[in-house]
């Protein structure tokens, strides 16, 4: 009777961190599903390219805290953004790894167009809970 089994992977062993993967892949931006944004967050759909493989995901950046931070959000397309890492890098994905990913994103020129323009626009709404707002009623 055998309890255990060692099953040998397809996958050969890596040691890459991942910041090492991120610097293999390429991140675009494809989207704003501005069905799903609202004034204290921002949904961003990306797609990562790794040798002719495609994975497209939304990033969820939280807009109403002192220093802006993102990460993958949890929604139908969450597992196979999982599934492209153990794939392409036998990487498990985790938090700190999402969180390196939107800030990667949050470098490019098109993350700063899009959080300018959203921040722009803002500030010209007011809030409920807003101090600001309360103290003009």
């Amino acid at each position: 009777m055998v309890f255990f089994k060692t099953v040998k992977s397809s996958h050969p062993k890596t040691n890459l961190t991942f910041p090492t993967i991120l610097e293999k892949v390429n991140i675009q931006f494809e989207t704003i599903p501005k069905n799903k944004c609202d004034q204290r967050t921002l949904y961003v759909t990306i797609s990562i390219n790794y040798n002719r493989e495609k994975v497209y995901f939304d990033l969820i950046f939280l807009l109403d805290r002192p220093e802006i931070f993102g990460a993958i959000s949890i929604n139908e397309q969450y597992d196979k953004v999982r599934y492209f890492f153990k794939q392409q890098f036998n990487h498990t994905l985790c938090y700190e790894n999402e969180l390196l990913i939107a800030e990667q994103f949050m470098k490019t020129k098109t993350f700063k167009e899009v959080y300018s323009d959203i921040t722009s626009r803002s500030k010209n709404e007011k809030r409920p809970h807003d101090k600001r707002a309360v103290s003009q009623l």
